[in-house]
């Protein structure tokens, strides 16, 4: 133990004043080998690193840019009144007999079958399914249109190919669904009562906070893509070889956070359309830009 801490200390005294002495900047941890301690004979280690390399950022004071700027319309405008209205739509229950159409509100109670047995998550109920807004896989909405209320319907469906979950991708699957409530839907009006359900006075300060609220969008896009192309002209004038060890462990913190995204969203690669490799390809070179502009900013 007491060598342990002997050792220790030597390494933490000594190494600062031998990277200072070198003028050697580490890219990243050092790795120390100890040698084996003998009593009455001088301690030595190794310690074997990677050098961060010197960087002197050029070419940037010069860089011509150009600022994109826009304006909201009153195209625009309307067309974020509309999303609201369909946010605030309302629905209301249609009269008994009534079929069920595109647009309308149905309560369903449904359970999924493969192989004639139920499969796991293919079982809902009491959900209040919109027709129309693709929130079950293909021909499942389509086949409820026409059913009335306390009808029981069979769907044989297949699930996509690129479904998230392997073991349904491409499955032949079939679902019986019995309907209950229907209720159609119809858009609130624009007034000053539907701008109060979202905080502002009247139909005017809601347009106004729309106008501003897209205004603000494309200030973000802009400000975005001006920051884009100022990093690649100082990528594109500062070529250097890259430490290697802080490539490999910045790819792994992009890697962790990617992969664990996609575990939380339920995706796989067929969803993306890539292979891993590909993708993994793609964060390496996004690793290696996060690196050189990294150094590129320091030096700045």
């Amino acid at each position: 133990q007491v060598q342990a801490e002997m050792t220790e200390a030597l390494v933490q005294r000594t190494l600062p004043r031998a990277l200072a002495s070198e003028k050697l900047t580490p890219a990243a941890q050092p790795q120390v080998t100890l040698s084996t301690v003998v009593v009455g004979e001088d301690f030595t280690y190794t310690v074997a690193f990677e050098v961060l390399p010197e960087v002197k950022a050029t070419g940037y004071q010069s860089i011509a840019l150009t600022r994109y700027v826009a304006t909201p319309s009153a195209a625009d405008v309307d067309a974020a009144v509309a999303e609201l209205q369909n946010a605030l739509k309302i629905f209301t229950p249609k009269a008994d007999g009534a079929k069920v159409a595109k647009g309308d509100r149905v309560l369903i109670d449904a359970v999924g079958y493969k192989g004639g047995a139920p499969f796991e998550g293919g079982e809902v109920k009491q959900y209040k399914l919109e027709i129309g807004s693709d929130t079950f896989i293909p021909g499942f909405e389509e086949g409820l249109i026409g059913g009335t209320t306390g009808q029981e319907l069979t769907l044989d469906l297949t699930f996509p190919k690129d479904y998230f979950s392997p073991e349904l991708a491409a499955q032949k699957v079939q679902f019986k669904v019995k309907l209950g409530t229907i209720e159609t839907a119809s858009l609130p009006p624009v007034d000053d009562a539907l701008a109060q359900k979202v905080g502002a006075k009247d139909v005017a300060e809601l347009k106004q906070r729309l106008q501003e609220d897209a205004q603000r969008t494309l200030q973000k896009a802009s400000d975005q893509r001006l920051k884009r192309e100022l990093f690649d002209a100082l990528v594109a004038a500062n070529p250097f070889t890259l430490p290697q060890t802080m490539v490999d462990q910045e790819f792994v913190t992009l890697w962790r956070t990617f992969t664990q995204d996609m575990a939380r969203k339920g995706a796989n690669w067929a969803m993306l359309g890539k292979t891993e490799a590909e993708m993994q390809a793609e964060y390496k070179q996004l690793a290696a830009r996060r690196v050189q502009l990294g150094l590129l900013l320091a030096a700045i």
